[in-house]
């Protein structure tokens, strides 16, 4: 996972479709922890926030951009994949977006 101080990578695996492809997957995110939620849209997951792309996936690896996100916060993210049968989301993973550079000083002694 690639991680600055405003954005991370999310890995996501579909490891099986059941026999039709997915169109939608992505990520949902939130600064805490959240209970596995089940067969619901993104948005009535509980997490805050999500990031999503449409189009037809077959089992496989994918990754999506996290953006906006604050330096220096804890986050925690869900993998996701939806097709007719519903929504299937993968186990909870957290990450530490970098910390904001801190101001330095130069002191001189005369």
């Amino acid at each position: 996972m690639a991680i600055t101080k405003i954005s991370g990578t999310g890995n996501g695996n579909i490891t099986d479709t059941g026999g039709e492809n997915c169109t939608k997957r992505g990520f949902v995110y939130d600064v805490a922890s959240k209970a596995l939620p089940g067969n619901v849209a993104p948005g009535s997951s509980g997490y805050a926030s999500n990031v999503e792309t449409t189009g037809s996936y077959g089992a496989g690896a994918f990754t999506d951009e996290i953006t906006g996100l604050s330096a220096g916060t804890l986050y925690y993210v869900r993998a996701y994949a939806y097709n007719s049968v519903g929504y299937s989301y993968g186990a909870e993973v957290s990450f530490t977006t970098l910390a904001p550079a801190q101001a330095g000083f130069l002191y001189l002694m005369i």
